[in-house]
């Protein structure tokens, strides 16, 4: 029988004197790495509660005589009713205007070259339940624009998602 021992304690790497503890953290090893395994893999059936929507609209700059990108010198660009600049004293071809969820409608002042011109952007906040995880999630849609004094305007797209971009389109 000791000899028997003898052998399986050779097997397992431990001495004669501690067959039963070397025993035991074998065992302990084996159940820590099955709960590991078993952790992780239940962190895959978390929900992706990245959303895909945006509250910013794409504002691209055209030539109205050819269709073609232009870029215009922007001394300032600000939200009506509110303090901060968003642009100030800078080249673009496009600039990315804040829309508000909690409104339906963001009025954007623009002071460039070619004089200040006023752009009033509509919209309907949508709210849909991702899941009970994530929660809910606004959605922006049906953009379109009530005032402007730019030479002509265009909304190519009327859902606001963030790999899109360009939403509206400005004509000088």
């Amino acid at each position: 029988m000791a000899a028997k021992l003898r052998k399986i304690n050779f097997l397992l790497g431990c001495d004669s004197n501690s067959y039963i503890c070397c025993l035991l953290m074998k065992s302990i090893h084996k159940i820590l790495l099955l709960a590991v395994i078993i952790g992780l893999s239940s962190c895959l059936d978390d929900p992706d509660c990245i959303s895909p929507t945006t509250d910013f609209a794409n504002a691209l700059f055209y030539k109205l005589e050819n269709n073609e990108r232009d870029t215009v010198f922007v001394d300032s660009l600000m939200v009506m009713g509110q303090d901060s600049l968003l642009l100030d004293s800078v080249s673009v071809t496009r600039i990315t205007l804040p829309l508000s969820p909690t409104a339906n409608e963001t009025t954007f002042i623009l002071a460039s070259e070619l004089g200040v011109d006023t752009l009033t952007v509509n919209y309907e906040s949508r709210s849909r339940l991702v899941s009970e995880e994530c929660g809910i999630d606004i959605i922006l849609a049906e953009l379109d624009f009530s005032l402007s004094t730019f030479d002509s305007v265009a909304v190519v797209n009327r859902t606001l998602i963030e790999d899109v971009n360009e939403d509206i389109r400005i004509f000088n």
